[in-house]
């Protein structure tokens, strides 16, 4: 510094430490006219300005000082930085601001303001906003102030972006930006600093892709804008009308569909969003896996069926996805107010395009659900023409309705001849090893489904036409069959054709002395496994079982033991908790399970609703009292069991909870007998909840469903209810609430026959829904608590098979792509 330019500056010191601030000022005004290029005087001027309380002098000497010296600007930023935090005018912060707004250095600016006060804040924006009113004013009346009054705008954004008003600011910079486009060369970069500084504000993030659009960078623009959408809600509109201006005039106008689509998803316009992705879609044709995984998460059934759900089915069917569209369309199955539309949708796509032979099958389950009947058969005639290997499939869900209406009864009848003719057995089989059974289609040898058999005289072979009629099997029951294990006989897993194995040719007629014993009940016998259906034929109608004598029964040595009501209950209850009578469709001389031992030999007793009761006295007239605990050798204790000619029954109940009965009061012999005792409220709990068992057993839908309609007295009939609940959701092919309802059942204090019955049935709806992971845990608790059934094991080890067989097969499928990451 010149000698009498640092004498001055001395001098000037001085004067103020004394308080002559005026004096001070004009001492250095005199130093800065002979020596303009030392900045230390200026700095000095500034400084006793302030002092003296003289801000709009301090201003004009800052003002001179950034402009003569350029070089020496971070030295003169901090310099003023310093003196706003200790100087809180308005004058000097107004000129600081607006002097770094005209240099567009706008984040030096936002730095000047976080140095001021709140309140002097908030009287710098009421000015700007006065301000403001009057170049506007000027501006109308044909002075052209543009540059003065983007100043004005800018600072009126900066002062609210630092008290925290952003959606001010951004209207602000927005308006600025679309009125001086220009502009964004310098609101670009201050904007990305600022989505920095405020991360997660869409506002910010909004006002940064609009700068991006102005200034031509398109394609990160349109990212943003999603982005801004998601962060807040509120922003989606403007995102919204900003994207359908990019639609018209941007060059990639497939992404800008896309960013727009899920722009209306985020707000909610699934109309407009499915509507735009069907033009996304008519441009990329192979984005039909993206728009699905667009829109899954708006396809609910609590939404109903919405534009997005009808977009999801035509591009899977578009890909050739069937099991994605069914995937979409079982939950929607379960809402009772889409089966109308769902079925409008599938006759306008089977008169426009071939359908696979799933979703005909699903088109055909919706008509009969609403009682078309004639269109089901239409449809599933169709799908027996196009498939035969599916008939077997289509025969268990016509089975299901055969009663509903003669369509359906002779579309069943004529592909049940047809099958019958091929060879084929009743096993309905789906495309992974996994049956779809119906309970209606267990069923003796030669007998037909759900309904009771009588045994007859050897016969000449029967012609395709009288395959329903009931046929002779004790003869080949009497035959002598090669003694084998269940499993030996029968190997179960989910890929079990159900093909019975080759009979054993039959003995001569059984001597007196061997079928004596049988026809003292009206039973027939089977020399091997004990089994036994009732002879409807051979007892006369004035004949009556021999009544009990008073002795102890006698054990047969070299004789065919008598096997009793009693015995035919206890192995048909070993049958079902195995579950392959009616899981697996076994019959009977494949699957029944060897006596070791011949069971004793008591006297047959009068039916009761009810287990066997023991032997009475003649000459007394009592109630039967209930069942005494069984021998170890002997077969289990009798569970209750409606009509020993239907499939056999596990009740559910405990067996104290079962009333005694008076001999009197005889079990109606038909299921339409106790069904109208039902009707009439003659039945108690006990022979209610059997009654269940046997309209299951039968396939008996509509029965079913009224029976449930019975509330129940205590926690076991409350079990067994919920229980056939779930059965009769299953008959009518809704494993998804079944599954619930077994689920729910699921408690610790189960017994082991519950267990088995309960994760046997939840596994199946698991694999229903093809959620083989579920079904996996649960057959895994199977084989756990089962560990001596070695059929368990098999399942779980084929389920877990047919598992990785789904994953590998769908996980590349829907593989997400998206062209905006």
């Amino acid at each position: 510094m010149n000698e009498k330019a640092a004498s001055a500056q001395q001098k000037a010191l001085q004067e103020r430490k004394r308080g002559q601030h005026a004096k001070a000022v004009k001492r250095l005004e005199q130093a800065i006219a002979a020596y303009p290029d030392e900045l230390d005087l200026y700095l000095d001027a500034v400084d006793a300005c302030l002092e003296g309380g003289e801000v709009s002098r301090s201003t004009q000497f800052l003002k001179t000082l950034q402009e003569r010296f350029p070089k020496e600007k971070d030295r003169i930023a901090q310099f003023v930085k310093d003196r706003l935090a200790a100087v809180h005018d308005p004058a000097l912060a107004r000129f600081v601001v607006e002097n770094s707004i005209k240099l567009r250095d706008l984040v030096a600016s936002l730095d000047h303001l976080d140095l001021i006060p709140d309140h002097t804040v908030r009287d710098l924006l009421s000015r700007t906003r006065t301000k403001k009113q009057s170049l506007k004013s000027a501006s109308h009346g044909g002075y052209s102030l543009s540059s003065e009054l983007v100043t004005n705008e800018l600072m009126s954004a900066l002062l609210s972006i630092r008290i925290g008003n952003m959606k001010e600011a951004v209207t602000a910079l927005v308006q600025i930006l679309d009125g001086k486009p220009v502009e964004q060369a310098i609101l670009t970069p201050f904007l990305a600093s600022l989505e920095n500084k405020h991360p997660k504000s869409g506002r910010v993030r909004f006002a940064h892709a609009v700068a991006q659009a102005t200034s031509g960078a398109e394609l990160e623009s349109i990212g943003r804008f999603v982005e801004a959408a998601r962060l807040e809600e509120p922003v989606a509109t403007m995102c919204v009308d900003r994207l359908r201006i990019l639609r018209e005039t941007s060059k990639a106008r497939a992404r800008v569909e896309r960013a727009l689509a899920e722009v209306y998803l985020i707000k909610g316009d699934l109309d407009d969003a499915a509507e735009v992705l069907r033009d996304y879609l008519a441009a990329e044709k192979d984005a039909g896996r993206e728009v699905i995984l667009m829109v899954k998460p708006f396809i609910d059934p609590a939404r109903g069926l919405n534009a997005c759900t009808w977009l999801a089915l035509d591009a899977s069917l578009t890909l050739e996805q069937s099991n994605v569209a069914l995937e979409i369309l079982r939950p929607l199955h379960q809402r009772a107010d889409c089966g109308e539309a769902l079925l409008d949708w599938f006759e306008t796509k089977a008169r426009n395009a071939s359908l696979t032979v799933e979703m005909l099958t699903f088109h055909a389950t919706l008509a009969l659900d609403l009682k078309k009947h004639e269109r089901a058969a239409e449809i599933l005639r169709a799908v027996c023409v196009k498939a035969p290997l599916e008939v077997p499939a289509v025969l268990a869900l016509l089975d299901r309705h055969r009663k509903d209406h003669d369509s359906i009864e002779t579309l069943y009848r004529e592909y049940a001849a047809k099958d019958v003719e091929a060879g084929g057995d009743a096993t309905d089989i789906d495309d992974d090893g996994f049956q779809n059974f119906d309970n209606r289609e267990f069923s003796m040898p030669g007998t037909a489904p759900g309904t009771p058999s009588a045994p007859r005289a050897p016969s000449a072979p029967k012609s395709a036409s009288e395959q329903d009629k009931p046929m002779d099997f004790a003869a080949h029951m009497r035959g002598k069959v090669e003694k084998k294990s269940f499993v030996e006989t029968r190997e179960i897993s989910f890929d079990d054709d159900g093909a019975p194995a080759p009979r054993q040719p039959a003995e001569p007629e059984a001597s007196a002395e061997t079928a004596a014993p049988a026809d003292t009940d009206g039973f027939e016998l089977n020399s091997g496994p004990a089994m036994m259906r009732p002879r409807l034929s051979a007892m006369k109608k004035d004949e009556a079982p021999a009544v009990a004598e008073k002795k102890k029964p006698v054990i047969a040595e070299e004789k065919t033991p008598v096997i009793t009501e009693e015995h035919v209950v206890n192995v048909g209850q070993k049958l079902y908790e195995t579950g392959a009578a009616a899981f697996f469709h076994v019959d009977a001389e494949d699957a029944a399970p060897q006596a070791e031992e011949p069971a004793p030999k008591p006297a047959p007793a009068p039916k009761a609703k009810t287990a066997a009761a023991p032997p009475a006295k003649p000459e007394t007239k009592t109630a039967p009292k209930p069942p005494a605990a069984p021998e170890p050798k002997a077969a289990p204790e009798p569970v209750a069991a409606p009509e020993p000619a239907a499939a056999p029954v596990i009740a559910l109940q405990a067996a104290s909870d079962v009333a005694e009965v008076e001999p009197e009061s005889v079990v109606p012999a038909t299921f339409e007998a106790q069904f109208a005792q039902f009707r009439n409220g003659c039945l108690d709990g006990a022979r209610v909840i059997a009654l269940m068992e046997t309209a299951v057993a039968e396939g008996r839908v509509d029965a079913l469903q009224e029976l449930l309609k019975y509330e129940a007295k205590n926690d076991a009939e409350s079990f067994s209810r919920s229980y056939f609940e779930a059965e009769h959701l299953i008959m009518s092919s809704r494993p998804l609430p079944a599954m619930k309802i077994l689920a729910g059942l699921d408690t610790p204090g189960l017994s082991d026959d519950q267990k088995r019955r309960l994760w046997f049935r939840l596994a199946a709806c698991q694999r229903a829904i093809h959620d083989f992971a579920a079904a996996q845990e649960t057959l895994t608790r199977l084989v756990e608590a089962f560990p001596d059934r070695e059929e368990y094991a098999r399942l779980a080890r084929t389920n877990f098979e047919q598992h990785l067989s789904e994953q590998s097969r769908q996980t590349p499928a829907l593989q997400k792509t998206s062209s905006l990451d």
